[in-house]
């Protein structure tokens, strides 16, 4: 048997290793790619469809990705969770909204 180095395993095998680790890494970066696309495409169609402030809603979509990396299925329940979020942001604030003119109609 033939060492390389101390690392190396006979018959090449650090090599398939590696060759393993780098295709896991370049699947990785493509679904890492790919959520931040879908992440960004959502938070532009939530922004067009509510009046809420911006960092709000970043922080509300934020909030869905992180939950949506705690199950087996991140892709998948991503999309709905971030819209339930981003739902009840719109009836929060909305509600905000017309308890605060109650306020300053009722202080006129």
């Amino acid at each position: 048997m033939k060492w390389n180095n101390s690392f190396d395993a006979p018959g090449g095998q650090s090599q398939k290793r590696d060759s393993i680790a780098a295709r896991c890494l370049r699947a990785c970066g493509k679904i890492a790619r790919e959520f931040a696309r879908v992440k960004s495409e959502l938070t532009q169609q939530f922004q067009s469809l509510l009046d809420v402030p911006d960092p709000w809603l970043q922080q509300t979509v934020n909030e869905a990705e992180a939950l949506a990396w705690q199950t087996g299925f991140p892709h998948l329940l991503f999309p709905v969770l971030a819209e339930e979020k981003v739902r009840k942001l719109g009836r929060w604030y909305s509600h905000q909204q017309m308890i605060q003119g109650q306020n300053y109609q009722e202080a006129a």
